[in-house]
């Protein structure tokens, strides 16, 4: 409920030279941040005042970032991560609408898969080198502070870091839930893109960023 926390996001965003860099194409990265942030504005709008309209909203622009790039379906399982952080201050009836929010996802999301999950059992040379996980991982930390041009300096990242701490000592008393929700958010996109490309490499870190 701090207003610190969303002025240091907003900060991060604006001066993030990979989102700059993306947001001047003509592609759908853009797109994808901006329907994966009001896809978290309508889950926590429903947790919060609850209604069916927030959880309506929430899947119909969670279900139009399956569609607009392939990476973005592993924003459900960080959904997932935060209604467990959360779920202890969360309703019955709040757990009832997400349930059916999922529910309504994952029939949304049944085309898609039909075309996904026959490539996924069946992988094709893509042209795309296997990335440990500790590079993937350094390489996303690297393209979000210093920018999509190698060779980035290291004090680059100084402002990024700072920052991050600053939204730690925002005033408030949910810092384990905060650390919990932004694990979430850095980590199980990452680990679930990880999983697949054991399966299928085909890692670059603007699909992740």
């Amino acid at each position: 409920r701090s207003p610190g926390v969303p002025v240091v996001a907003s900060v991060l965003a604006a001066v993030s030279p990979y989102l700059i860099w993306y947001s001047q194409e003509a592609r759908m990265y853009a797109v994808v941040v901006g329907l994966v942030l009001g896809s978290w504005a309508c889950l926590f709008s429903g947790i919060r005042r609850g209604g069916w309209a927030p959880w309506l909203g929430y899947v119909l622009l969670t279900a139009m970032t399956f569609y607009s790039h392939i990476s973005a379906v592993l924003m459900v399982p960080v959904h997932w991560a935060a209604i467990a952080v959360l779920q202890h201050h969360l309703a019955p009836r709040t757990m009832r609408r997400y349930l059916a929010a999922l529910i309504a996802l994952a029939l949304l999301y049944m085309p898609l898969a039909a075309w996904q999950l026959p490539r996924l059992a069946n992988p094709v040379e893509g042209g795309y080198a296997f990335v440990p996980l500790p590079q993937m991982l350094g390489s996303l930390l690297t393209a979000y502070g210093s920018g999509v041009l190698p060779g980035g300096a290291p004090w680059s990242l100084v402002g990024l870091l700072v920052l991050t701490v600053a939204a730690f000592s925002c005033p408030g008393h949910d810092h384990l839930r905060r650390a919990g929700l932004l694990a979430a958010w850095v980590l199980f996109p990452a680990l679930a893109f990880f999983v697949l490309t054991l399966r299928q490499p085909m890692y670059t870190a603007r699909y992740l960023t």
